[in-house]
């Protein structure tokens, strides 16, 4: 009998986090965790205050109680990151 590795159920995704004239981040990221401590995580990263950006994954805003899973996310998906911007 020849010795099999079992398949283990995927818990992670390394998403990228791009944000415009800005440098990607990638993340790892559970499956079952909400998003927004990906939101917190990149924001503290980068010295924006999360309440001023919007994350939008497929070109639908992230709530911050959706997971990964909850998004079907992949290895290597994108999330973008965009500035909230006051109107004048």
């Amino acid at each position: 009998m020849a010795d099999r590795v079992p398949k283990k159920d995927k818990t992670h995704v390394t998403v990228k986090v791009q944000r415009e004239k800005e440098f990607d981040i990638y993340l790892r990221v559970r499956l079952e965790v909400p998003l927004r401590l990906l939101k917190l995580a990149y924001c503290d990263r980068v010295g924006l205050d999360c309440d001023e950006v919007r994350f939008t994954f497929d070109g639908t805003k992230i709530r911050d109680l959706q997971t990964a899973g909850d998004l079907k996310m992949e290895d290597g998906d994108v999330i973008e990151a965009w500035s909230d911007q006051m109107g004048a």
